[in-house]
């Protein structure tokens, strides 16, 4: 029961509270500005629009008492005028830019802009109809003068009180830095409204020059604190702009005060906006940049670990390799040479011609076979890199073999202390080398093939820069057929699990291959 019945007694509480706060707003208001226009635009603004008719019926209710009180027909055509067409132009103006039901904090310049402007919109629409109802005086200004000064009037009232509508109304904590703002009100705008206050009412500057000193702070609370600053520092001004009239009535005539302060006022609040939303692009990019951070640091992780896993599966390929070769040069190769012996003994053994000649055959056989077999143990654990080291395995093993029996020139150089590096380095310097040569001979079509390999200890002498550039002057790889070995994803792979860095580069004049790599060593 006590759920149905705060539907609606919620908003009648609200709305008894928006009676009592224009009515006072209305006893304090002067010349200079109009606060329940203020209070207006904050509440349509803050305020969903299905409760919007509760904040009506408040203003009007609250419009009736007011003329009741003052001894108007509140029943009349103009007054019925006064009270019902400013509420319903401010709603239009709030429906028509505001941005959600209700929008959130006005924390960036385009929702700054919004919040300002339906009050710009709202006031320019209300002040003829002012004008019209609530002629000035005898002797007084004509009526546009009139329909200026209600303009401004609201426009300050707007600029003064609804930015700080918005704040108090608004979810989260109230303050992101209540201290630093405390201290800021306390030491910089206060001592400038005292100030502002004795030079408009002891000095023949006046107002022209004072209320400007008080707009200097309303600028330094903006680009300090955001919004926040000026939706408070405002009011502050205001009551000091009018603590000033009480001592002196004749500033209230100084329409440049209401100027000045709803067109400053305006300008600090956005120059605040600017800077909150510049702020929080800044948090936002920091979080990303440490969100970023952890990424890459995650990534290099699972980099180095993919490394490490490359490089175990590179060893346990060569491990594997070198047993391979190891069981087919124990067990193959011994079979083959026991088959060619015995093929020898039954030659030396016949007189058959006809079993000469097969023997022979089978001879060969043997014999290519058994050359085969060699060409295989080579490829898979080739025994010159192990017996001799790498730079003879380059100069002077397989791949000058395969290169000679392919017709091409073989240009190899070696500069530095190329014997020197680590196992996992000089495997996979002589695989690359032995993949390059081999689409070389296969579809290359090449003349020269160039080799060289240098070795260079770095300053710190505790790492070694490894530089191999393999050229041939070949067709493009772009004009090669299609091949299904290890290729350049092999050599990538090999380059990348060494953190190293590849470049490949291909054209009419041939092909060149660029490997960097630094490895550590004593």
């Amino acid at each position: 029961m006590w759920r149905e019945h705060s539907r609606w007694l919620r908003p009648l509480a609200w709305a008894l509270a928006y009676i009592a706060l224009w009515m006072a707003l209305w006893s304090v208001s002067r010349t200079l500005w109009f606060l329940p226009a203020g209070l207006r635009l904050g509440a349509l603004w803050v305020t969903p629009q299905r409760h919007w008719i509760w904040l009506a019926l408040a203003e009007w209710t609250g419009l009736g008492l007011l003329g009741t009180v003052m001894g108007y027909n509140v029943f009349e055509p103009g007054s019925l005028a006064l009270n019902a067409l400013p509420w319903m132009l401010y709603a239009g103006s709030v429906a028509l830019l505001r941005d959600g039901n209700p929008p959130g904090v006005p924390g960036t310049p385009v929702a700054m802009a919004r919040l300002l402007a339906a009050g710009l919109l709202a006031a320019a629409l209300v002040s003829p109809v002012l004008a019209l109802y609530l002629p000035p005086g005898e002797g007084g200004p004509d009526q546009a003068l009139g329909a200026f000064g209600y303009l401004f009037g609201d426009v300050v009232g707007q600029v003064v009180l609804a930015p700080l509508i918005v704040l108090l109304a608004r979810r989260g904590p109230m303050l992101p830095e209540p201290r630093r703002l405390a201290g800021d009100l306390l030491l910089v705008l206060m001592p400038m409204l005292g100030l502002m206050a004795w030079l408009m009412l002891r000095t023949a500057l006046g107002a022209g020059f004072g209320y400007l000193i008080a707009f200097a702070p309303l600028l330094y609370l903006g680009f300090r604190h955001g919004w926040i600053g000026p939706a408070i520092g405002l009011p502050l001004v205001g009551l000091a702009i009018e603590a000033a009239i009480v001592f002196d009535p004749a500033l209230a005539a100084e329409l440049q005060l209401q100027v000045g302060l709803a067109v400053i006022g305006a300008g600090a609040l956005m120059l605040g906006a600017s800077t909150t939303a510049l702020r929080a692009s800044h948090r936002l990019l920091a979080q990303r940049n440490a969100e970023l951070s952890e990424s890459n640091r995650s990534l290099q992780t699972l980099t180095g670990q993919l490394r490490d896993m490359s490089q175990r599966l590179t060893r346990l390929q060569e491990q594997g390799q070198r047993e391979l070769a190891a069981e087919l040069h124990d067990e193959l190769g011994q079979a083959v040479t026991a088959l060619a012996t015995r093929i020898s003994l039954g030659l030396r053994q016949t007189g058959d011609p006809e079993q000469r000649v097969l023997l022979e055959s089978l001879r060969d056989q043997a014999g290519a076979v058994h050359d085969s077999l060699r060409r295989v143990l080579r490829q898979l654990r080739p025994a010159v890199l192990d017996a001799y080291g790498l730079q003879r395995a380059l100069s002077e093993g397989p791949p000058r073999e395969m290169l000679e029996d392919a017709g091409v020139e073989y240009r190899p150089s070696f500069a530095g202390e190329v014997d020197a590096l680590d196992e996992d380095a000089t495997t996979a310097i002589y695989r690359i080398c032995q993949e390059a040569v081999t689409n070389c001979v296969r579809h290359a079509r090449a003349r020269v093939l160039t080799l060289r390999l240098e070795v260079v200890r770095e300053p710190d002498g505790r790492h070694r820069r490894v530089r191999l550039e393999i050229t041939d002057d070949g067709v493009g790889a772009s004009r090669r057929p299609v091949s299904g070995g290890y290729g350049l994803g092999g050599i990538r792979s090999r380059v990348l699990a060494l953190d190293g860095e590849y470049a490949f580069t291909t054209g009419p004049e041939g092909t060149r291959h660029r490997i960097e790599l630094l490895r550590r060593g004593d």
